[in-house]
C-alpha cells in the first residue's frame, strides 16, 4: 500500500482503521471489530474528567482555532484520548506556542474548492504544514501542525497529537 502524502485528498479509510487499531493496541483495549468507539467507551470516565476540565465558554469560537460549537465536543475527545495515554507529559511551553502561531502566520496559503461547501486550504511554512477550511471569506477550521520540511517530502503521513512537537 502506497501511503498518503500529507494533507493529500483521499486519504485510504484503511490508513484510519490501521491507527484506530494501533491505539486501541497502545492503550490496551480489546475490540472484537476495532471500532474508535470501544475505545472512547473504555476510557468513558477518564474523558469525562478531562472534559469536565475543558468546558466550551459561551462565545467561544477555538483555542488556537476556529471551532463550530456543534464540533466541539468530537474534537475534544480525540486530543483527550491522545492526553490519557500521555497523562504525565510535560506540557508545551508557551514559547513555543507563541513561535508555532508566528510560523503559521508567516506560512504560504493556497486555497482550491473543496469537496462540500467552501474552499479548501493548505498551509505550508519552513517549519509548518496545515490545512482548513475557509467559508465565504471566513476561515472556519485550520489544523497546523509542526513539520522539519515544510511539507515537501513525496510521501508521509501527519503524526498522532502525541507525537507532534
Amino acid at each position: 500500500m502506497q501511503a498518503a502524502r500529507p494533507l493529500a485528498r483521499g486519504v485510504s479509510q484503511s490508513e484510519v482503521w490501521e491507527a484506530v487499531h494501533e491505539k486501541s493496541v497502545r492503550m490496551q483495549v480489546s475490540s472484537p471489530t476495532g471500532a474508535s468507539s470501544d475505545l472512547y467507551r473504555h476510557y468513558e470516565r477518564g474523558l469525562r474528567v478531562l472534559e469536565d476540565a475543558f468546558p466550551a465558554q459561551a462565545g467561544q469560537c477555538g483555542a488556537l482555532l476556529g471551532i463550530f460549537a456543534r464540533l466541539w465536543p468530537k474534537l475534544r475527545a480525540g486530543y483527550l484520548i491522545d492526553a490519557l495515554e500521555r497523562i504525565d507529559g510535560k506540557p508545551t511551553p508557551k514559547s513555543e506556542i507563541e513561535r508555532l502561531l508566528a510560523d503559521v502566520g508567516r506560512a504560504e496559503m493556497s486555497w482550491q474548492p473543496s469537496a462540500g461547501l467552501g474552499q479548501d486550504v493548505r498551509l505550508r511554512g519552513q517549519r509548518v504544514i496545515g490545512s482548513g477550511l475557509e467559508l465565504e471569506g471566513e476561515l472556519i477550521q485550520l489544523s497546523a501542525f509542526r513539520s522539519q520540511d515544510g511539507g515537501r517530502r513525496a510521501f508521509g503521513r501527519i503524526a498522532r497529537p502525541s507525537r507532534r512537537r
